[in-house]
C-alpha cells in the first residue's frame, strides 16, 4: 500500500551543494513498517549527475530506526528518475515509532 501514514511525522529533504532535488516521495507501507521510499528527482543542472539518497527514519529521541541509501542513475539535465531506497529497520521498531524523516541527496561529482 502507498502513501498510508499511520502517524503524523516531520520529513526533511536535504541536499548538499545539488542540482538534484526531490520533487516527490511516497512511501510504501508493509507489515507495520515502511518497507520502501520512492523518490522522483530531478536534474535542474545543464548537464547530466548521477548520486546518492540517504533516507533516515528517526523516534522522538533522534535515534534511527530504519534507513537505506541508493545510488541514482545518471539523470540527464532537467530530466526526473524514479529512484526506490529499500529500508532496514532496527529490531522490535515499527511505524508507531516514527518522529522524523530525513532524506538527503548527494550529488556525484
Amino acid at each position: 500500500m502507498k502513501n498510508r501514514l499511520i502517524k503524523p511525522f516531520t520529513t526533511s529533504i536535504s541536499t548538499i551543494t545539488s542540482e538534484l532535488k526531490a520533487v516527490s516521495i511516497s512511501l510504501t507501507y508493509n507489515a507495520n513498517r515502511y518497507s520502501s521510499v520512492d523518490i522522483i528527482v530531478k536534474n535542474y543542472g545543464a548537464v547530466s549527475y548521477s548520486g546518492i539518497i540517504y533516507v533516515i527514519l528517526k523516534d522522538t529521541s533522534e535515534i534511527v530506526i530504519a534507513s537505506g541509501s541508493k545510488t541514482t542513475d545518471t539523470i540527464t539535465a532537467s530530466a526526473t528518475t524514479s529512484v526506490s531506497v529499500s529500508l532496514t529497520w532496527a529490531p522490535n521498531k515499527t511505524v508507531n515509532d516514527i518522529a522524523s524523516i530525513l532524506i538527503i541527496i548527494v550529488q556525484a561529482s
